[in-house]
């Protein structure tokens, strides 16, 4: 799967999670990929920070690859 996260902080160690389990994290949101929210984000840098379409918050990955 591939995957879009903002450039922010907050966003490293869920890159990192998501490449070392064989998912694949892009630097700009494409059709075919998933717009990731890390926690908090949209408090401290806005939805400016992400392309139209849905954003789907981080938490579900994350639980899921710890699974």
């Amino acid at each position: 799967m591939m995957f879009y996260l903002p450039d922010v902080p907050e966003s490293k160690g869920i890159k990192e999670l998501i490449e070392k389990s064989g998912g694949l994290v892009l630097d700009q949101h494409e059709c075919c990929s998933i717009q990731l929210k890390p926690e908090g984000v949209l408090d401290n840098v806005g939805l400016n920070n992400f392309y139209r379409g849905e954003i789907y918050s981080s938490v579900w990955i994350v639980d899921s690859v710890k699974k």
